[in-house]
């Protein structure tokens, strides 16, 4: 099985996907290589926002075992947002989708922004030495 946007090992997909983001979303991206530390997942992504997103990629038809699955329970019990994806035509939707999200987010967060605003007139400090 090979996807539009990638191949057939999850380093393909990975690939495909993160150029994708950067060239079309903006959106920049690291491989987490962990040297003494296995079963982390492969790809951070940096959302716009402090939110990042993480995915594990693997080969089409592919689930975490073992060390990566008990990881990405981790991640997700301390709320990191973490996805497995196996296509990189989903993969890449799950990115613009963060994106979005963080767009949405600080939209609301100006908004609420303008509001708190106080008009004052700056004073002189008085100065004590």
């Amino acid at each position: 099985m090979t996807t539009k946007t990638g191949g057939r090992y999850e380093s393909d997909i990975e690939e495909a996907v993160s150029k994708r983001a950067l060239n079309e979303l903006g959106v920049a991206s690291v491989k987490l290589v962990m040297r003494y530390a296995s079963g982390w997942p492969d790809r951070l992504y940096w959302i716009p926002g402090g939110v990042p997103l993480v995915h594990e990629y693997k080969r089409p038809g592919e689930e975490p075992e073992g060390l990566q699955a008990d990881r990405i329970e981790y991640l997700r019990k301390i709320k990191y947002e973490i996805e497995v994806h196996d296509d990189a035509d989903l993969a890449f939707q799950s990115v613009k989708r963060a994106l979005e999200r963080a767009q949405v987010s600080e939209k609301g967060k100006k908004l609420f922004a303008k509001q708190r605003v106080r008009s004052s007139v700056p004073r002189p400090r008085s100065r004590k030495d």
